[in-house]
């Protein structure tokens, strides 16, 4: 019986994170007229894995999080009416902390792996990105953040290394975001496919070179950007349509940049101006020898299915990269890395509501610093800052994405004066 009780207990295995943060922001939203927010947050993760046998697992991952809004888990203590709601303008407090309320929590993992050999591997479910992204503050989110849990299903290949050559891989992808259903009108229906060869060379035991090259498509995007019409918006959260950065255009493809730019709780948009279609070659390079190792961070995404504005007929905007280096480790207790990136993304250089929203989604430039300190193991902290401005500030008006502005609040149109700066202290617990 002990041995029996051994075996089980062997397969099934625990982890987690306790994650608490403090926030200042000043020119939120891009203008004077609100300068200032400061918030205390909250990130809880659980996580179960169950080995079955050699070839077969399975897991679930709890988190919390606003369950529409795919790039965070974090929740604001007494964030209250933010406008996540489910009524006009969302103006509701529907699982935001507030007042001492309870956290909103749930399933953003469930899955399944099979690996009949060291050659290859099928994962189903809701689970992480199986594509490799290189180092940033964390993982580079130009394309899709860490946070956003793809659904589908995910095949990855191991190709024969030798020499230099330690890793080589083909990894493939078919994901869904609505299910398809012809039987509504308008009909429903969205996806998207991808695949990436990525791998490790090691020319000396003191240099990791991590490399990849993906191409990713998104089949009927358009979907997700129509209102609230046949519940077809799969992201209904008020506040957070109305940070989507992506151009748009009008029922039936008339006028571009609407000023509500999608928010759930309308139905006058058409869709995107853009498709999306992304090459995203990547490379992390880390270079361990000396007291202090360095890592070099590239990430650049090109956005083939871009088109022009539809009413100028000029300007794809379809390039995003990162580039960035950081000194030292948190590997162990009383260890450190500094680093520093800066991010340049095009606004339909990739789908906003998937790609970091740290960086503040897409059509944006950022400088970010970040410090990490390893206290005891399985305790980090975390310092880190973005100073923000518009790529393209005339566009952001015209979505209606700044606050106010007027020369009494010492700022003109279009906004190119003002910088948001965003800086926090996270003290993460990982177990």
């Amino acid at each position: 019986e002990k041995q029996k009780k051994a075996a089980w207990t062997e397969k099934l295995k625990f982890s987690g994170q306790i994650a608490l943060r403090t926030e200042f922001i000043a020119n939120e939203n891009f203008s004077k007229a609100d300068s200032e927010r400061w918030r205390e947050r909250v990130r809880v993760r659980f996580q179960t894995t169950y080995d079955v046998n050699e070839q077969f697992m399975t897991g679930f991952r709890l988190s919390t999080g606003d369950p529409r809004f795919p790039s965070t888990g974090w929740e604001t203590l007494g964030g209250g009416s933010s406008g996540s709601g489910t009524g006009a303008g969302g103006t509701t407090a529907d699982g935001f902390e507030n007042s001492s309320s309870r956290f909103r929590i749930g399933f953003d993992r469930v899955w399944m792996t099979w690996k009949p050999n060291q050659t290859l591997k099928f994962t189903a479910g809701k689970f992480e990105l199986p594509f490799f992204k290189p180092q940033a503050v964390w993982g580079s989110g130009i394309w899709w953040d860490d946070d956003a849990q793809p659904t589908g299903i995910a095949e990855t290949i191991n190709l024969p290394t030798g020499g230099a050559l330690k890793s080589l891989q083909l990894t493939f992808g078919q994901f869904l975001f609505q299910e398809l259903r012809g039987d509504l009108s308008p009909a429903r229906g969205s996806g998207w496919f991808g695949q990436q060869i990525s791998g490790s060379l090691v020319p000396t035991p003191d240099v990791d070179a991590k490399f990849g090259l993906g191409f990713y498509y998104f089949a009927n995007p358009h979907r997700l950007a129509q209102g609230g019409t046949g519940g077809m918006i799969v992201l209904d959260s008020g506040l957070y349509n109305s940070r989507h950065t992506n151009r748009v255009t009008g029922v039936g493809g008339a006028g571009a940049n609407i000023g509500v730019n999608c928010n759930a709780f309308t139905t006058n948009c058409g869709g995107f101006v853009s498709e999306y279609a992304l090459l995203n070659p990547s490379l992390q390079v880390d270079f361990k020898g000396g007291p202090y190792p360095v890592t070099f961070t590239a990430d650049y995404v090109n956005n083939l299915g871009a088109h022009s504005d539809p009413v100028t007929k000029t300007d794809r905007k379809n390039n995003a990269f990162i580039v960035g280096a950081a000194l030292g480790s948190t590997k162990d207790p009383g260890n450190w890395r500094f680093g520093y990136w800066y991010y340049y993304s095009q606004a339909d250089s990739a789908l906003s509501m998937f790609n970091d929203d740290d960086f503040q989604f897409t059509n944006v430039k950022s400088h970010v610093i970040d410090f990490q300190y390893r206290i005891w193991k399985g305790v980090l902290l975390q310092w880190d800052t973005y100073v923000q401005k518009f790529e393209d500030s005339q566009l952001a008006n015209l979505q209606g994405i700044t606050g106010s502005c007027s020369a009494a609040l010492g700022c003109t149109l279009p906004f190119d004066d003002l910088t948001k700066v965003r800086s926090r202290i996270s003290i993460l617990v990982n177990f």
